[in-house]
């Protein structure tokens, strides 16, 4: 279940970036981490809960880096608050791609990563993201 796109639709339609498969213009990437440009959000899944036998949803661990332009962290920081405050308690929400979104929780605040290795500062935030997942044995 790849939730990441729906959430990087959301966060475009919600204007806090461009998130395109094929723009050179993208701010909003899934998938890769790119060098460039500067200033961006990168989404990745890297697990999550065990699935309940019988509830229908999944619980799915996304982890949001926000990346700056420079040494300066203060634009930085608060744009990682606005993904903070646009995600954070998000619930009974169909993404633009169809996936419904039970609960986000982050699992701490935006939280400074310091310099990557060209000097721009990183914040990032991880969330559990549960998200209705019916199968054949679970309603």
């Amino acid at each position: 279940m790849i939730v990441i796109r729906g959430l990087a639709r959301y966060l475009h339609n919600n204007s806090l970036g461009v998130y395109s498969e094929t723009s050179a213009s993208a701010t909003i990437f899934i998938g890769r981490y790119p060098e460039v440009p500067d200033s961006i959000i990168y989404l990745r899944e890297y697990g999550g809960l065990a699935p309940s036998g019988g509830l229908g949803y999944d619980t799915v661990a996304v982890q949001v880096i926000i990346r700056g332009e420079d040494v300066n962290p203060v634009p930085v920081s608060v744009r990682a608050q606005q993904v903070y405050n646009l995600l954070q308690g998000l619930g009974n929400t169909e993404l633009p791609d169809g996936t419904y979104v039970v609960g986000c929780f982050a699992q701490q605040p935006p939280y400074p990563l310091g310099d990557d290795a060209n000097g721009r500062q990183e914040y990032t935030l991880n969330l559990l993201v549960e998200v209705r997942n019916q199968t054949m044995h679970r309603e």
